[in-house]
């Protein structure tokens, strides 16, 4: 558990980091703007600035969203394609500004370098998004997997090298961008290869056609503005293209978080009804006719020949009884320590009744923690009663031990009695309410486990295991 706390520290630690290196490259875009002046660009290239900056700002906003909102299991793979569009609007953002910018040729070339390395990256990642969020095991498609990793390294190693053999686009000495020929046509061969396999993927994803054109709205929308920039000559962009795609991805995430919150809430409403009706069950079990005549019985002889303890028993069997009375409102967790508590009630009854054919111990190395109320007694009541029931001859020994290991509290209930088969527990006539109800409530309500080891002839071990808080 420590483990975990240090991971989400540090988790939470990047993200930080993340969110304030977003708001410094916003702060370079709009000191970009500043030195190179907006009112020297074009209408064409002020309108594409004005939109990267505006995309920037909601993608800011959408991140911080994301990473302190709710999640689902692909929420980490939507921040990572989020965070690579973030960068290529950033590096468009630059070119426009340093575009026909003779001294910021160098800067020209970098940015975009970056955007289209970024494109790609981008691309490579809402393959990976996609899978998760879709539920694609990547081990069935590992060929595929290998082959678009291999095409968008390729890809990047080849925007890189544009710079010396300019074969996608150049930058003349006035700074001026220029692609060559089939330079559009090339740039776009990888985007095009990782993409296109994705959106087969998606297609055959057996899915809501509203869900289905949502991602494939990433694959179509930056080609159709992209058609529509090439022939009109009019923006929006194509990253802005990506990032309207990525806001439609991201209202479908919300939208199915919050499906997946009201079908959560409903489960756990459900949950919450069966254990309440089990512990109901399980209290008014533990309030037996047969149990409470025979303590009543046993009171009944001592009053005659032990009045003294007599006295003690009324008092240890009011106790239990206002325990278990108790337990038909508690919801709440309690103490160990209150649980042990009404566990030496009921042994003290016990023992007035059986006397030296019981024997009692405990080795309790931690009690620092919350059980659900009547979870640990049935399971001691039982090691007695079916301990007891199957024992011919000499002391029945019951003990219960406590004790932490790797970062879990344990608690065991072992008796030495005749055992049973555990195949067949659930066959053999017996109410086993308390044993049910213990076991649900320690795995609903702690997220532990309840196990059972028993041999005929030798005996039963119940062990619980609990997360350390």
């Amino acid at each position: 558990m420590c483990m975990e706390k240090n991971i989400y520290k540090k988790q939470n630690i990047i993200r930080l980091a993340v969110f304030f290196l977003e708001l410094i490259l916003l702060l370079v875009s709009v000191n970009i703007i500043h030195i190179y002046d907006i009112e020297k660009l074009s209408s064409e290239q002020t309108i594409n600035v004005s939109f990267d900056l505006f995309a920037m700002i909601v993608l800011i906003i959408v991140y911080v969203s994301c990473v302190y909102g709710k999640r689902n299991r692909s929420s980490d793979s939507f921040i990572l394609l989020l965070m690579s569009v973030y960068l290529c609007v950033f590096c468009e953002l630059g070119s426009w500004m340093v575009d026909s910018v003779a001294n910021a040729r160098v800067y020209n070339y970098l940015f975009n370098i970056g955007s289209a390395c970024m494109m790609i990256i981008s691309s490579w990642l809402f393959f990976f998004f996609t899978c998760k969020s879709l539920g694609i095991d990547l081990n069935d498609i590992k060929a595929i997997r290998t082959s678009i990793t291999g095409v968008a390294i390729i890809g990047i190693i080849a925007e890189i090298m544009n710079i010396v053999f300019g074969y996608y686009y150049y930058i003349d000495k006035q700074g001026i961008y220029a692609r060559s020929n089939i330079g559009s046509f090339l740039s776009y061969l990888t985007y095009v290869y990782i993409l296109g396999i994705t959106g087969i993927l998606i297609i055959r994803m057996q899915m809501p056609a509203k869900k289905k054109s949502i991602y494939m709205s990433y694959i179509l929308v930056p080609f159709v503005i992209s058609a529509w920039y090439t022939l009109t000559g009019l923006p929006p962009t194509f990253f802005v293209a990506t990032f309207i795609s990525v806001i439609l991805i991201y209202a479908n995430i919300y939208v199915d978080l919050g499906r997946e919150n009201v079908e959560y809430e409903l489960e756990n409403a459900h949950k919450e009804t069966e254990l309440a009706l089990q512990r109901n069950k399980q209290t008014l079990s533990q309030i037996r006719p047969h149990f409470i005549f025979n303590a009543l019985g046993s009171i009944e002889e001592l009053c005659v020949v032990d009045a003294k303890k007599a006295e003690s028993a009324v008092h240890y069997f009011a106790k239990y009884l206002r325990a278990n009375m108790d337990a038909l409102g508690e919801t709440d967790m309690v103490p160990f320590e209150t649980e042990l508590d009404h566990i030496h009630n009921y042994i003290w009854l016990e023992k007035m009744r059986f006397d030296d054919e019981l024997d009692y111990i405990e080795d309790i190395e931690f009690d620092d923690f919350l059980v659900p109320m009547l979870s640990i007694q049935p399971l001691v009541e039982n090691a007695v009663k079916h301990g007891m029931m199957g024992k011919e001859e000499g002391t029945l020994h019951v003990k219960i031990r406590t004790y932490q290991k790797d970062n879990n509290y344990v608690i065991e209930v072992n008796d030495d009695g005749c055992g049973f088969d555990t195949n067949m527990q659930k066959d053999d006539g017996r109410s086993h309410i308390g044993m049910s109800y213990a076991k649900t409530s320690i795995e609903n309500r702690l997220g532990g486990t309840l196990s059972i080891d028993s041999k005929i002839g030798e005996g039963t071990t119940v062990s619980i295991v609990i997360p350390c808080n």
